[in-house]
């Protein structure tokens, strides 16, 4: 969706976004997570509803905007400086693997594995070596996206 802004004499137009709350954990920051929006269209990709978190990260440039303070201007960050993104879940589906990941700073977390893979791929290892950069996982009722250039080790857990 397009919206007409004027000012400075113009008229320009600008696609209309919607704001996520995102919590943000960076590989060269401080050892706690960060509050931030992101700015996801109204449009997803492919065509079935609202772009999520999950397409806005695997097909973002290697800087995106992130606002940290509402109202004031979005900083560009480097991806590549993204350990994982946490987001909101409505729904909570259960039954999924548990597994510990730790990253390459030594930080651990636990999480599940909830993405479905055809039978051919069904192993955990596939999906870890699947093409996408960040990994989708649940953890404490929310999706969390992890760069799986920061991953050291992955371990199943009962």
């Amino acid at each position: 969706m397009l919206t007409e802004v004027e000012g400075g004499g113009r008229s320009e137009f600008v696609v209309t976004k919607r704001t996520e709350p995102v919590v943000v954990f960076f590989r060269h920051r401080s050892a706690v997570e960060e509050a931030g929006e992101l700015s996801l269209s109204l449009t997803s990709r492919s065509g079935t509803g609202e772009e999520t978190v999950a397409e806005y990260l695997e097909h973002s440039e290697r800087f995106i905007p992130l606002r940290f303070r509402p109202f004031q201007p979005a900083v560009l960050v480097n991806t590549d400086d993204i350990v994982y993104v946490r987001s909101r879940r409505d729904d909570q589906p259960k039954g999924g693997k548990m597994m510990k990941v730790r990253f390459s700073n030594g930080v651990e977390i636990f999480v599940e594995h909830q993405t479905t893979l055809p039978d051919a791929k069904a192993r955990i290892l596939d999906y870890l070596n699947g093409p996408q950069r960040f990994l989708r996982f649940l953890t404490e009722g929310v999706e969390i996206f992890i760069n799986k250039d920061h991953v050291m080790e992955v371990t199943e857990h009962e």
